[in-house]
């Protein structure tokens, strides 16, 4: 029986494109985005989770203050919090200025480092506070632009996958273009352009409250993988 690293097994394959194999691991930029309340850091930490509990390093980048021993624990109330808390590396940072010089030394600093994954939970959080208060719009984007350039260079050269959660607005309707409407995703990625170009693979998080949830690629609307998220985090859909 396939362990996996998270339940349901088919959320899995949908965001690394298959079962995770240690031996041999994914190498994509993952990109994964929805609305505030779509399960965004509570993936993040389970993911996170399950890597550490197969003995991987993990580096989680927490960009709005969310992330607690005490809320990994929640998440893992069946695991060895002792040895999950040794394997997983968060850095929480204040501004976008912090940001841009962590990933710029990242590839210096994961050269010698045994890693098994690296999550960034959101990669545009502290860019959109900068671009908000109108400071150097257009410098900040670029560094946005190469902070997710180099990312999908370390997760190839590196050999491990990396994914960036991100957030989204709400799509500002043509109501004259009924038809683009209904094909249309109604929610956007921050920085669409960026993450579109760079990054190797995409799934949209939708929340349809009560605690239901789905994923899937944007723009299909097959394959949808349904699950719940409740005071244990992300469970099956029974």
């Amino acid at each position: 029986m396939v362990k996996g690293i998270i339940k349901p097994i088919a959320l899995e394959e949908l965001i690394f494109g298959q079962i995770v194999n240690f031996q041999q691991p994914p190498t994509d930029l993952i990109h994964i985005f929805g609305e505030a309340g779509s399960g965004k850091t509570t993936l993040a930490l389970q993911l996170a989770i399950g890597f550490c509990d197969n003995g991987k390093k993990v580096v989680f980048i927490d960009t709005e203050g969310k992330v607690t021993g005490s809320k990994i624990k929640d998440l893992a109330p069946n695991k060895d919090f002792l040895r999950i808390n040794s394997l997983l590396k968060l850095h929480i940072l204040s501004n976008f200025d912090e940001q841009n010089s962590l990933i710029c030394s990242l590839e210096h600093f994961l050269k010698n480092q045994e890693l098994g994954l690296l999550i960034i939970d959101t990669i545009t959080n502290l860019y959109r506070q900068e671009v908000n208060y109108g400071k150097n719009k257009k410098s900040n984007y670029e560094k946005l632009a190469f902070q997710v350039a180099l990312l999908r260079k370390i997760s190839s050269d590196c050999k491990f996958p990396v994914i960036l959660f991100n957030q989204a607005t709400m799509y500002k309707a043509d109501e004259t273009d009924i038809i683009a409407n209904l094909r249309r995703e109604k929610v956007n990625p921050v920085a669409r352009a960026i993450m579109t170009y760079w990054t190797d693979r995409e799934i949209i998080l939708v929340s349809h409250g009560w605690g239901n949830y789905e994923a899937r690629v944007p723009s299909e609307f097959k394959g949808r993988v349904k699950f719940r998220i409740d005071t244990k985090g992300i469970v099956p859909v029974e």
